[in-house]
């Protein structure tokens, strides 16, 4: 991106969002206090995290993660990240040490907790770290700082899109991320686990004429020499796995969403032929606003990656430039990752064993989407999932039980759907619609497993789903006796 472009791009997103010039007195010309934005009110914040049952590997069920205030700096001549990770957090229990996730290639330099140094040391993924006499409930600070070249690791699944996640380095030195299930540990310090959100910010500083995106809203961008930094904050807790950042050479397209929502969409020259379809964005937010109520964060956007997947990332969708190349397809691509601000980001699955929560929830969307528009009926795309769902079962395993070397396979996205269906043919599609709307704002801000869509959607309805959701999840086939009784 040339200097006059990124100074416009600057210009067009402080004229959207009133806080950049707020932002950028509070820097007072230091880009690190840029990202220093902890709230004042962290509550919405507090989690429960819990082990996962599925990858009780990553993530700490007594650390529950408040802000993560990152400072990054890449150097994409040498594939190099020099970072600081300023945590806020509180603990569950007393804890004289604690564990983040943590990238195996990257080394830390300096660890200190509230200012004081401690002992930090690197077993493998995991940072362990002294904090004698720290007690449930008080906030600390931990300060890491660190460096390294991020490396991808491998993921649970037999998916040919995402056989590896977490920080990628493109040829040219650009990178990218995609982190589900796990990932972000590849390049900072985190409790790596759906269960606990926390609020973000980040400054990155970028060289060689690459600029970086992030989630949220960018609030200062500036160049000095070689070097390009820009600040971003992201308003609502967010879980690790839908954190992005993307480095490149970018290009940003400023546009208006439903109410004003600020909108941006960042493509390198070789994406500029999908701005069309990522123009599509304020009609796809306005319908599914329709469907699942106004949209809740205070930013929408898409970064384009060279990647064949797409992720839900929180404010700032990350779709690969390879996912599928039709116009149609391409767009329905796109409202289902949209769907997922709403189903996965505001309200998440608090363990990995409940994945359908999110991916069958949002393809029920995305068949009401291309019914919407024409390009598939809503009717023919339930009978062709529901048709496959006995093969999904056994080739993946149930949806809410599947093999834990299948993550994010059909099951959990065809056969989640289908469910869905089931129980709006018994409650009636009307009531089915209301209980579905109020689901986000039911659960705002949490994470959540099967238990409380139970017993959500069960007073939504008036209906009793427990015994058939339990089924249905469970069954190693496709079950064929009573589905959900009448209200």
């Amino acid at each position: 991106m040339s200097l006059r472009t990124r100074a416009a791009a600057s210009l067009s997103l402080c004229l959207l969002l009133t806080a950049c010039s707020n932002a950028a007195d509070q820097a007072e010309g230091d880009p690190e206090n840029a990202a220093t934005r902890i709230p004042k009110d962290l509550s919405a914040a507090k989690s429960e995290p819990v082990d996962d049952p599925y990858y009780p590997d990553n993530g700490e069920p007594y650390f529950d993660a408040l802000h993560y205030d990152l400072t990054l700096d890449w150097d994409p001549s040498e594939t190099t990240l020099s970072g600081k990770a300023a945590i806020t957090f509180r603990v569950t229990e007393p804890r004289d040490e604690v564990e983040l996730d943590f990238g195996e290639p990257l080394e830390v330099t300096s660890a200190t907790l509230d200012g004081n140094r401690i002992d930090a040391v690197e077993d493998g993924e995991q940072l362990v770290l002294q904090t004698p006499g720290i007690k449930p409930d008080s906030l600390h600070t931990l300060t890491i700082e660190y460096a390294g070249t991020p490396e991808p690791v491998a993921t649970s699944s037999s998916r040919s899109d995402m056989p590896m996640v977490g920080w990628t380095t493109e040829s040219d030195g650009g990178a990218w991320t995609m982190q589900e299930p796990w990932g972000a540990y590849t390049w900072y310090p985190v409790n790596d686990h759906p269960s606990d959100k926390a609020y973000y910010s980040a400054t990155v500083t970028t060289h060689d004429a690459m600029t970086a995106v992030f989630n949220g809203r960018l609030t200062d961008s500036r160049e000095d020499a070689d070097a390009t930094t820009t600040s971003w904050t992201l308003d609502e807790p967010a879980a690790s796995y839908l954190i992005t950042i993307a480095i490149g050479d970018y290009s940003v397209t400023s546009d208006d969403g439903p109410d004003g929502l600020p909108l941006t969409y960042w493509t390198r020259p070789e994406d500029e032929q999908q701005l069309p379809r990522l123009e599509q964005s304020p009609e796809i937010l306005e319908w599914l606003e329709e469907q699942l109520g106004p949209y809740p964060f205070d930013s929408a956007g898409i970064v384009i990656v060279p990647s064949r997947s797409g992720m839900e990332t929180q404010t700032m969708v990350t779709l690969g430039s390879g996912v599928r190349m039709t116009d149609d397809d391409y767009v329905s691509v796109i409202a289902h990752e949209y769907a997922h601000q709403w189903l996965g980001d505001t309200v998440t699955p608090n363990n990995w064993k409940d994945l359908w929560l999110n991916e069958g929830l949002t393809m029920y969307i995305e068949a009401l989407w291309n019914d919407h528009v024409g390009t598939a009926s809503y009717e023919s795309l339930i009978k062709q999932w529901a048709a496959s769902d006995d093969l999904d079962r056994s080739t993946y395993g149930p949806p809410g039980e599947y093999r834990k070397t299948e993550f994010a396979s059909n099951n959990v996205y065809l056969s989640g759907a289908v469910m869905l269906d089931h129980i709006r043919d018994a409650v009636g599609e009307e009531v089915f619609a209301n209980a579905l709307r109020g689901w986000p704002e039911a659960y705002r801000n949490e994470s959540v497993d099967r238990e409380d869509f139970i017993t959500y959607f069960s007073d939504a309805t008036g209906t009793d789903i427990g015994p058939f959701v339990n089924d249905w999840l469970t069954s190693p086939t496709t079950p064929r006796g009573p589905v959900v009784p009448a209200p």
